[in-house]
């Protein structure tokens, strides 16, 4: 089976580390000149919270790409993604599998043009970030949920689990739709957070400021519910608990809830 990694950034780099260092046969992609470049002369470092690894991938720039693929897997932004899968079309197999490693909602888009069954959402829980060109790092061992958007179990979703989840904890989502719209609403906190250039806890400890997060937070769970999402709970928290037919009052109590229990 020949394997892609589009995006060797901080997700796609740790992942992708994590499978080369399993011994599997991963080509990585990204069109970061100094990463490539330092990638192909030293390796590609990843640091996990209790191991530090080198390994020597094959990397390609996006033009250097031939041959077809098994498996796609697409670690890019999310406005990248149409422009990914309009590339990689000729670079597939007529049964590819591709798999979106993205935050946001992908998974839509990518099952629209290849089809359900061969189409693979995942949702990351790591805290990880690029250091430097070629070096990257997760300040987590982290987990992933990975499922087809339909939520059913096919043959595809059961390989690719066999292959992730010896190197990363990984659980198959029956509800994959609801998986990603909870953890929407996570990174939409979080980008609560970097607008404010604040932590969340200083940013609760403010009145005001946890009514607007209610507000907020409510509105993407509505949303979700209008786009027929059946949000699930995170570790952190649950955001039905957001849901707008809640009172002001019981939301209020689940933040402050949240102030007292953050670990950030």
């Amino acid at each position: 089976m020949r394997s892609i990694l589009i995006g060797a950034g901080q997700v796609g780099g740790i992942i992708g580390g994590r499978l080369v260092r399993a011994g599997h046969e991963l080509t990585l992609c990204d069109a970061d000149r100094e990463h490539v470049e330092t990638i192909r002369a030293r390796g590609l470092r990843v640091d996990l919270p209790n191991d530090s690894f080198t390994v020597m991938p094959q990397i390609l720039f996006p033009d250097e790409v031939s041959g077809k693929f098994d498996l796609v897997m697409i670690a890019v932004r999310s406005e990248g993604t149409k422009d990914v899968l309009d590339a990689m079309v000729k670079n597939m197999t007529d049964d590819a599998v591709v798999v979106s490693l993205q935050n946001g909602m992908n998974l839509p888009l990518v099952a629209d043009r290849i089809g359900a069954d061969r189409a693979v959402g995942a949702v990351v829980r790591m805290r990880s970030i690029k250091m430097a060109p070629g070096h990257v790092r997760t300040y987590q061992n982290g987990y992933l949920y990975i499922g087809h958007i339909h939520g059913q179990r096919t043959a595809r979703l059961n390989a690719l689990h066999a292959l992730l989840d010896p190197v990363i904890p990984t659980k198959i989502a029956d509800n994959m739709y609801g998986v990603m719209w909870s953890k929407l609403t996570f990174t939409s906190m979080r980008m609560l957070s970097w607008i404010a250039d604040a932590k969340m806890p200083a940013i609760w400890a403010d009145e005001a400021n946890r009514r607007l997060f209610a507000q907020f937070i409510s509105e993407i769970v509505k949303v979700g519910e209008v786009a027929s999402a059946r949000l699930e709970k995170l570790a952190e928290y649950d955001p039905n608990d957001f849901h707008p037919s809640r009172s002001p009052t019981e939301r209020m109590a689940t933040i402050e809830e949240m102030a007292r229990s953050w670990k950030d």
